[in-house]
């Protein structure tokens, strides 16, 4: 591949730069709203290996507080910073650490075979 094309490819106009935010009512909890951040390439790459074992195995252990991880890379301050520690989503309704899982992993683009994957289905 040639410098000027690479450049193209990996140019800020093309792959965007910063994170992108959004923000959600969440439903069944009156008056909550979140701040969702996109991942980097590399923050999605290191929780999807976090999922393994080193023989390339599920790690179950990893797998059953996967999701509450993930949340708490996503949800952030008004300054971006995160505040939900993985045992903060322990005993939450399953109906909200659902939804807030959903709009995460769409915000971040993946699509349900992705999230099956991830999660060692």
């Amino acid at each position: 591949m040639s410098k000027d094309k690479k450049s193209k490819l990996l140019s800020v106009d093309q792959l965007g730069s910063g994170r992108r935010f959004a923000e959600y009512d969440v439903p069944h909890v009156e008056g909550s709203r979140v701040r969702i951040q996109s991942l980097t390439e590399w923050e999605q790459s290191k929780f999807e290996s976090a999922q393994l074992k080193r023989n390339g195995r599920p790690d179950k252990a990893a797998i059953e507080s996967s999701r509450r991880k993930y949340i708490c890379l996503c949800v952030v301050d008004d300054d971006g910073g995160t505040y939900l520690k993985p045992d903060d989503l322990r005993n939450a309704d399953a109906r909200v650490v659902n939804f807030l899982y959903r709009v995460c992993a769409d915000h971040n683009g993946l699509n349900d075979d992705e999230q099956e994957a991830i999660l060692g289905n």
